[in-house]
């Protein structure tokens, strides 16, 4: 893994098969070769245009709703659940946001996601 690494070239390795890649990494170049590429460049919430401020609902720099460990918002009353709170972005978290909030507003619960358990994968191909 590279962190902190900027790409100068991707290249066709001369056999025509798989490619070259031309790193500046913190302690200098360097090059790797392989079949595929897997680029992940993360994900931004959709959330500028609600006006969330008229509202009183605090977000951090990037723009995830804040929230409590109940998922609640800074205006009570308020929550947010799935990407938009800056969880993980699996449908199964978001699901597992609905289940708290719904057991704490319908049912009397107290529930939060202290010590949820996170199960992710990748899927590639081949």
């Amino acid at each position: 893994m590279y962190l902190q690494t900027q790409v100068l070239s991707a290249n066709l390795r001369s056999n025509g098969e798989g490619l070259k890649l031309e790193l500046q990494t913190p302690t200098g170049r360097s090059a790797v070769q392989g079949s595929h590429v897997l680029i992940a460049v993360g994900r931004a919430p959709n959330t500028e245009g609600l006006n969330l401020a008229a509202a009183g609902i605090a977000t951090d720099d990037i723009g995830y709703i804040s929230v409590n460990e109940r998922l609640e918002t800074t205006t009570p009353g308020v929550y947010a659940l799935g990407d938009v709170n800056g969880g993980p972005a699996f449908t199964h978290i978001s699901y597992d946001d609905y289940r708290i909030v719904r057991t704490n507003l319908l049912e009397g619960g107290d529930v939060t996601i202290s010590g949820r358990l996170v199960p992710y994968t990748i899927f590639l191909d081949p």
